[in-house]
């Protein structure tokens, strides 16, 4: 029998591998198609309340080494540093960090000719039903990123997302990375949202 936290984790994975441009390597079945979620328009300056400047947020919490990620048929490649502590790579695209019990994953990737329109709609699809997806747009190094933050019913060990969607000006393709939560999106540590907007600022994308 699948419990209600299976279904919401299966769920949030695949919208996970859906936006990053993954496959179904990562992902469960989420069963049948969800209504799409609640939403509202807020104004929150920046999701997480980093402590970090977004113009220029450091690297000293990201590992030296750069991970770069190819998706088939996009204009370009986009390349990453994860972070030093906690995090351990699953693969190029994508680490995790279990932080004192609780998960985090970081998957970064695209949507190859797929506009930033199309993924965020792509995104409610899956979103939970009993979510309420926040939208906002926030700018990290120069770039403007669309933000979606999922707080997957809001209810303790329920699954968060925090998308963060860019279509570079001129390209086809939207990149985005994503972080998974198993914390309430709104009680994140302030060390796994610092290291966020820091992988933010790391992306590089070059002509693939």
């Amino acid at each position: 029998m699948i419990t209600t936290s299976s279904t919401r984790a299966a769920t949030a994975l695949a919208a996970v591998a859906l936006l990053a441009g993954c496959g179904g390597g990562d992902a469960q079945d989420a069963g049948s198609s969800q209504s799409p979620a609640s939403s509202s328009s807020s104004a929150i300056p920046a999701p997480g309340s980093p402590t970090v400047p977004l113009d220029a947020p450091g690297d000293d919490r990201l590992d030296e080494a750069r991970s770069d990620v190819t998706l088939e048929g996009a204009a370009s490649s986009i390349s990453w540093r994860l972070p030093a502590d906690c995090y351990e790579a699953t693969k190029p695209s994508s680490a995790r960090c279990d932080d004192d019990g609780t998960a985090f994953q970081l998957v970064v990737g695209g949507k190859p000719g797929m506009d930033l329109v199309d993924s965020e709609l792509d995104y409610r699809e899956l979103a939970e039903e009993d979510s309420t997806v926040q939208q906002t747009t926030v700018d990290v190094a120069g770039r403007t990123f669309t933000v979606l933050v999922d707080d997957g019913g809001g209810a303790e060990g329920d699954t968060g997302i925090m998308t963060f969607l860019h279509q570079p000006e001129g390209s086809p393709d939207t990149f985005a990375v994503v972080l998974l939560t198993e914390a309430p999106v709104t009680d994140l540590p302030s060390t796994r949202v610092d290291e966020l907007y820091q992988v933010l600022g790391s992306l590089e994308l070059e002509p693939a």
